[in-house]
């Protein structure tokens, strides 16, 4: 869900030797961050292509899988193969910043205020630390950080945890 970019400009702008990879299911954020990328002289790859779809990825092709603010507009019943994925694909980190469900309590609260919210209709809160128990990840290894909510530039951010695991 790297949309036009963003996060991947401002990872390049920590470390230009990085060589980069984004994708997202909409071809017009795609088509518009290669282009600036390209104006910009910087070396992205991006592709049009749904989490779902990871599978086409070749196993352990990256060092470092990452989300942001993106699982939460997936059904629950797709995330645990895109962190399979997510963990398949990366040779040595997962990290995603997602909204997640700390109980039964928060997605319970979360379901009945996205039913009050229209404006909020298609996002999902996910308990990823059981899911990714589930899906073998030693909770050792998971550093699971909650954050302020006005962390993203001072604005209150749809995302409010930050989990990452190396991966065996």
């Amino acid at each position: 869900g790297c949309n036009v970019g963003g996060n991947l400009f401002a990872i390049n702008a920590l470390n230009d030797r990085i060589r980069l990879k984004g994708v997202d299911m909409n071809s017009d954020p795609i088509e518009f961050g290669r282009k600036k990328f390209i104006e910009l002289g910087i070396d992205v790859d991006m592709s049009v292509r749904r989490l779902q779809d990871l599978t086409g990825m070749e196993s352990k092709s990256v060092d470092l899988a990452y989300t942001s603010a993106v699982l939460q507009h997936i059904p629950p019943e797709f995330i645990p193969d895109i962190l399979a994925n997510m963990i398949r694909v990366s040779r040595r980190y997962v990290v995603f910043w997602e909204l997640h469900g700390f109980s039964p309590a928060d997605a319970y609260v979360h379901k009945h205020f996205i039913d009050a919210s229209p404006g909020l209709d298609g996002r999902w809160l996910h308990d990823y630390w059981n899911i990714l128990a589930q899906l073998g990840v030693d909770r050792q290894l998971i550093t699971a950080q909650q954050l302020d909510p006005r962390i993203c530039i001072g604005r209150v951010s749809d995302a409010n945890c930050i989990f990452s695991f190396p991966v065996p």
